[in-house]
This record gives structure tokens, sequence and C-alpha cells, in this order.
């Protein structure tokens, strides 16, 4: 199993509302069936402060979107997330708060998405994913697999098949961390919605955009 969270973690962000402490050991998930025993995410310390008193938070879950939604923090609405890991940087995503596994050192952000129909968008394509996996029966499959190389033509592959691999922070039946194999092309890595080629040259990666 992966290394627990332990001790004070950066101070999570609320943008107008404020910054808030926590202590990485006091805090546990609402998702048993994704982490592991000590492992949650960083909606877990979101609700974590909720409990504590620090913010007033209204969620729910949503079977159709396998997630957790946030309503309202201190009463407004259009929430959206940033985090990044220790050494990195905050990037832009569409990855499932209750899913996205907090480690120690992450910085946390919640934000009022100002982007017209962009939350919409996003909660459109977690309905479409649970739809595309209950239609094929549990079975990972991406509709589309675009990857572009400086060294060769783009290429297109459609209705890829993703098995999962091993990650020690989740439960083994709800791992993640996928690896699509692509004939031809070796195993590459998924990270959010852009694929990096394992076994290229820095210079020569390839870049893989998914239709989700």
């Amino acid at each position: 199993m992966g290394r627990i969270p332990t001790g004070l973690g950066p101070l999570l962000r609320i943008d107008d509302v404020g910054e808030f402490e926590f202590d990485a050991g006091e805090v546990t998930t609402l998702r048993p069936d994704i982490f592991q025993p000590g492992h949650f995410s960083v909606f877990d310390v979101l609700t974590h402060l909720a409990h504590r008193g620090d913010i007033d938070l209204d969620y729910h879950f949503d079977e159709a979107m396998d997630t957790h939604v946030v309503d309202s923090i201190n009463g407004g609405g259009d929430w959206w997330y940033r985090a990044l890991y220790s050494g990195g940087w905050y990037e832009s995503n569409v990855f499932r708060m209750d899913m996205y596994p907090y480690k120690d050192g992450t910085h946390i952000r919640m934000y009022k998405e100002e982007r017209e129909g962009r939350i919409a968008d996003i909660y459109r394509t977690f309905r479409e994913e649970v739809t595309r996996l209950e239609q094929n029966g549990g079975q990972v499959v991406l509709p589309e697999v675009i990857i572009q190389n400086p060294v060769r033509r783009e290429l297109v592959f459609r209705a890829v098949v993703v098995t999962a691999q091993p990650v020690c922070m989740y439960e083994p039946v709800r791992k993640i961390g996928f690896r699509p194999t692509i004939e031809g092309m070796g195993q590459y890595s998924i990270s959010r919605s852009t694929f990096w080629g394992s076994r290229s040259p820095p210079i020569q990666q390839p870049i893989i955009h998914v239709a989700v």
C-alpha cells in the first residue's frame, strides 16, 4: 500500500472564502470503494472542512456520473478545483474530484468556473463515460485516441480497450491508472486527457489526445 498522507497539509484555498489548514491524519474518505484505508481524495478534504464547521458545503452523489457533486459552498455554486502535487504546478483538469488522490504536499484550490457551460460539459462527459462503461459490460473502451508525433504522422485509433494497472492507494476493484495497449505503438501512460509515451526520448514523445 502506498505512503499514507500524514501531518498538516498545505492550506486549502477557496476563492472569496478563505484558506484552511487541516491534518491529513484526520481526513476520511467517502469513497472506500476507491481508496484503501488511510488514503483519500481532494474532495474528502473539502468535506472534512465542512464536518469541522469551517465551511457550509452542500453536495450529493450522482450515480449517473459516479461522483460526488458540489452543489454550493457558503451558498454559492459553480465550483470546480485545481490541484498540484509537491514540485508541480496547477493545471486545468476534468478528473472526478472524489477520485483525485491526495498526497503529502498537495495544494488544492477551489474556484468559481466563469466559463459558461464548462461544468455542464464536464458532467456530460462523466455521464457518457458511465453509459459507455455499462454498454461495454464494465470494460473501459476509449472511443477515439489521436497520437501526434513529430517524427510520424498523426495516427487515429478508435474503440481502444483499456486495462487497469495496479496503483497502491486504490482498491483493487477500482484501480485507476489505465494503460491502453495500441498495436504497433507499445504502451502509454495516462495523465488526465493527455498521454505521454514512456518509450520515446523526451524530444520525440508523442502526445495522445483522448476523446472522452
